[in-house]
């Protein structure tokens, strides 16, 4: 009777240790290594976008964006894809336009997205966008503490499209990966 009752206790130490380590386990990084933006519509984009890598080798994208005319209402569509067993597979997708852009942030893994985009970014939440004024993004980066420490370290890509007047005008492609440091 006292080997069983060592021997579960062993087993609870043993889990509990799991359960301590998984709760120390490291900081959750994204890496983007592609940002593409395709300019459809050149007449009323312009936009300029990098890669830039912080001291700690940590990726953010900057973009830059001006329009031509005022921009009234917008639609688009983003999604999300997962490479799992060697084929990037569908993980989430969402269509937006002008009167859903502030709803966006109902949706956990775009959440974690638009947090990242309102901290670095002068985007507005409701259209209209204004002719002449400079829109960027400077130091995107995910916001890594909504990631759950239970989400294992996959790569990743993303592909938006943005139409305005029914006139696809950008596509807007990332690719990366979460890691733990």
């Amino acid at each position: 009777m006292n080997t069983i009752i060592f021997v579960l206790a062993l087993t609870l130490l043993f889990c509990c240790s799991l359960f301590i380590e998984g709760a120390k386990q490291k900081k959750a990084v994204i890496d983007f290594n592609v940002l593409e933006i395709e300019n459809f519509y050149k007449e009323l984009a312009q936009i300029s976008y990098n890669i830039n890598y912080t001291e700690q080798n940590i990726s953010t994208l900057n973009v830059n964006l001006v329009l031509n005319e005022d921009v009234k209402s917008i639609n688009g569509a983003f999604n999300l894809r997962i490479l799992h067993a060697g084929k990037y597979r569908n993980f989430t997708g969402i269509e937006f336009d002008c009167e859903v852009l502030g709803m966006i942030y109902n949706h956990y893994i775009l959440n974690i997205v638009f947090a990242g985009l309102r901290s670095s970014s002068n985007l507005p939440l409701r259209c209209p966008f204004i002719k002449n004024k400079l829109y960027y993004l400077n130091g995107f980066k995910i916001v890594t503490n909504l990631i759950p420490s239970y989400f294992p370290g996959v790569s990743f890509q993303t592909y938006a499209t943005i139409s305005y007047n029914q006139r696809l005008i950008m596509g807007i492609t990332t690719r990366g990966k979460l890691r733990r440091i």
